[in-house]
């Protein structure tokens, strides 16, 4: 029959990009077009690539306005952009905070990249249990950096063999929150091999082996929350390319991850595991 298909269409990830609200008044060219190009790509060499992403510019007003939330929207993950932490957290004021929250814990994903990372910190929203070390000298420095996937980020992320996770896969920093994973639900996808130390490089040296990629279920349940502190959408290569990519397709809503944890990936999982045990089940 014409028109006919053997399953359900692919599902699609739709992303609410939201950039830093004062360098979009104050900054001509920002944001760069990267994030939305790397986004909407497809080489085909990711696991997700049959599930396309659509990203969709919100502003503050709109956030603050319930539209993350609004069911016409359609949204089921949040990418909070670099810029500049106080930025946001000025801007959005508790109002904001709690329409991010009530998204999250309503299931929605959650990806911070920078400045967006620092949000969902325990010094932030608190979305999930990260802190974020030597806050006060966060201006470590900007450049090319080189981080290495753990074995669970190189399964989860779809972009390397485990064997090969160790790799190191070359990224930009500039200035993003150093982690340390403070509670339960969250591991570590990427850790940090450059250090970088400050102006002056006399920063303590606190970089190296840290994680760089952490991903968590919501603090109280819900939604998935990815944290990147260097830009991986600046990478130079698919290493890091379809990294980015996927995370947005495993935190979004019911991404395979999000069922699996609620129990519906198999029998296995109906006894609700922790992040770490639904993704070594996924690996077997």
């Amino acid at each position: 029959m014409v028109g006919s298909s053997s399953g359900p269409p692919p599902p699609t990830v739709c992303c609410a990009l939201f950039a830093d609200p004062v360098k979009v008044l104050e900054e001509p060219g920002y944001p760069a077009p990267t994030v939305r190009d790397v986004l909407t790509a497809s080489d085909g060499t990711d696991a997700s690539s049959t599930m396309q992403i659509s990203v969709v510019s919100v502003t503050l007003d709109e956030v603050i306005d319930g539209c993350l939330v609004d069911p016409e929207r359609g949204f089921t993950v949040l990418c909070v952009m670099g810029g500049f932490a106080p930025n946001y957290a000025s801007r959005l004021g508790d109002a904001g905070y709690n329409r991010i929250r009530e998204f999250v814990s309503n299931g929605g994903g959650y990806v911070g990249l920078c400045a967006g990372a620092y949000l969902a910190t325990n010094q932030g929203i608190g979305l999930v249990p990260v802190d974020v070390v030597d806050i006060h000298r966060w201006a470590r420095g900007s450049g090319p950096c080189q981080i290495e996937f753990t074995a669970d980020g190189a399964i989860a992320l779809g972009a390397l063999e485990p064997s090969a996770a160790a790799a190191p896969v070359t990224v930009r920093y500039a200035n993003g929150p150093l982690m340390r994973i403070s509670g339960p639900g969250v591991t570590a996808l990427a850790n940090f091999v450059s250090e970088f130390r400050g102006p002056q490089g006399d920063y303590p040296p606190r970089m190296a082996g840290s994680p760089a990629v952490v991903l968590g279920r919501c603090t109280g349940g819900g939604g998935l929350v990815a944290l990147v502190s260097p830009h991986l959408e600046d990478g130079t290569d698919t290493r890091s390319l379809t990294p980015f990519r996927n995370l947005f397709h495993l935190a979004s809503r019911d991404s395979l991850l999000q069922r699996w944890l609620a129990g519906g990936g198999s029998s296995e999982a109906e006894v609700a595991p922790s992040l770490l045990e639904a993704l070594a089940i996924m690996r077997r």
